[in-house]
């Protein structure tokens, strides 16, 4: 008889345990509801009355006050995208706090992103020296990732390559075209690439350009200098493939390209020779130029 008392008393205590778990959330869940309820309601009432100001400015002293009785429900505001106001809206559990209407959660910001915000919120609110912080902040921002300019050509690279030892421009165009151009002697040269492969290429002239007066064809007659000068000439300035490219550290295999850049070949000799140089003297310039022609 006693066991059998115990037994019950013990059954009774797990159900009453049972009831109790079960029962505590429920209310406790239900107050949290009516507190969002509350709360939703009170802006509704303030949007009325103050506009979308009113109800910012009721939701961030909530959370300024910390203890205040809708602090916890505003610790869960959220800023989202909202369809019906067309602008980014305080939000509860996806729920616009001004019209109600059903909100997105808006794109995941990177680092700079955020940067960027605070850059534009310190220059367009803040004093002479936060605007001048923000501002300083925003150039260092656009050095590190331009904002994209939604352009079809976009400027990539431009100056001196010094591998190559040669000016290039680099151009993107569109999602798979690029334009390269790269400065030579006589003029410039306009490579086209598309997604695999070059498409088209082009040759400017600097002739072309600037066209020669009459005078000007004088220095390159061959006239105007013997073999003598010429042999001379192409002995002081003429290396063969193998001199050339161990003095500019080339590959010779492959080399041609890269030469060409910068040297002529003149086949009769099997000499590289520079197309100009620093330390040309006028009338040797006049001896390249002519030799260039064949």
């Amino acid at each position: 008889m006693f066991s059998v008392t115990i037994h019950r008393i013990v059954r009774i205590t797990e159900c009453t345990v049972l009831l109790l778990t079960t029962l505590i959330p429920n209310r406790n869940m239900g107050k949290v509801k009516n507190e969002i309820q509350e709360f939703t309601e009170v802006c509704e009432r303030l949007y009325q009355k103050g506009g979308v100001s009113a109800v910012i400015e009721f939701i961030n002293e909530a959370l300024r006050q910390g203890d205040n009785v809708y602090s916890p429900v505003a610790q869960n505001v959220q800023y989202e995208r909202c369809e019906a106001c067309d602008n980014e809206m305080p939000s509860l559990n996806h729920t616009c706090l001004i019209c109600g209407q059903s909100t997105e959660p808006l794109p995941v910001l990177s680092f700079l992103d955020e940067l960027r915000e605070q850059a534009n919120e310190l220059i367009a609110f803040g004093d002479s020296h936060e605007k001048a912080k923000g501002r300083g902040m925003m150039d260092v921002i656009n050095a590190i990732r331009p904002l994209p300019n939604n352009l079809y050509f976009e400027l990539m690279a431009i100056g001196k390559n010094d591998s190559l030892q040669r000016e290039e421009i680099e151009i993107n165009c569109g999602e798979n075209g690029k334009i390269m151009i790269v400065k030579t002697d006589e003029g410039f040269v306009i490579d086209v690439y598309g997604q695999n492969d070059i498409v088209d290429t082009m040759a400017v002239w600097e002739d072309t350009l600037n066209p020669l007066e009459d005078d000007d064809d004088e220095p390159i007659d061959p006239n105007n200098f013997s073999l003598a000068e010429q042999e001379d000439f192409l002995d002081q300035w003429g290396q063969l493939t193998d001199e050339v490219c161990a003095e500019l550290g080339y590959d010779e295999e492959g080399s041609d390209d890269l030469l060409m850049v910068d040297y002529f070949y003149y086949e009769p000799k099997k000499y590289w020779i520079p197309k100009s140089a620093s330390m040309y003297t006028p009338r040797e310039q006049s001896i390249a130029d002519y030799l260039k022609l064949g």
